[in-house]
């Protein structure tokens, strides 16, 4: 049976959408899927393609890796490291703190992480795992969000089911999970990516956390709370 390969695309040009990025990749070998890592609507400048298999992924390496698009030489090769949804939702809502100018260095405001010509050096490829099939990751809720209102917002799409992550003293992480079956997984991002909730711009795509999971691990947090004695 062939095992699916993804592979990581850094340097990517912000004018370069998910369409192109599979085009580009489709030149090499069958593309299952491509994904480009956003903050909100706006491209990080990196992403992943999943190939078919380990032949379209050497090939896509070898064919792309360093190719030009749009001005900037790509970075193309295996995604090898591991990624939670929570992870990433961290990394794409962390503040950047401002780049410290070095002596001599004057606007050089990329500092170390850029080389010459403006072009940014490669991230740490990663990889996240694989998605699910009925449950969608959804990033950038309002902490006024509860798992019932976040429902709420994605029943007319045939959710079933819906949680938001706390911290152990029950309060939102400002993310959760909705549930769908999997024939309506598809609409259901399609149709909320990127959409308003509570006045927020919400980012919505596949998990690779199961409803199930996290929806027993916030019970299990509430039951513990509802427990505990009343604070005196």
């Amino acid at each position: 049976m062939s095992t699916t390969v993804k592979v990581f695309a850094g340097n990517l040009p912000f004018s370069m959408t998910e369409e192109s990025l599979a085009a580009a990749f489709g030149a090499a070998g069958n593309v299952v899927s491509a994904t480009l890592i956003v903050r909100g609507t706006r491209s990080l400048g990196y992403g992943f393609v999943e190939m078919a298999n380990e032949a379209d992924a050497d090939a896509a390496v070898a064919a792309l890796h360093q190719k030009e698009f749009d001005g900037r030489q790509i970075n193309v090769e295996r995604a090898t490291s591991r990624v939670t949804d929570e992870e990433l939702a961290e990394r794409a809502n962390k503040p950047r703190r401002p780049r410290r100018r070095r002596g001599g260095r004057g606007e050089g405001a990329e500092g170390a992480n850029s080389n010459e010509g403006g072009e940014r050096k490669a991230r740490v490829p990663v990889e996240e795992r694989e998605p699910s099939k009925t449950t969608v990751f959804v990033a950038n809720l309002p902490f006024t969000t509860t798992s019932e209102s976040l429902l709420a917002a994605f029943k007319a799409h045939k959710a079933t089911g819906a949680v938001v992550s706390c911290r152990p003293n029950g309060k939102s992480k400002g993310f959760g999970f909705v549930e769908f079956a999997p024939a309506d997984v598809d609409a259901g991002i399609k149709a909320m990516d990127n959409s308003q909730l509570e006045g927020r711009e919400i980012t919505v795509r596949p998990a690779v956390t199961e409803f199930s999971v996290e929806n027993e691990r916030v019970e299990a947090i509430r039951a513990k709370l509802a427990a505990a004695p009343a604070a005196e």
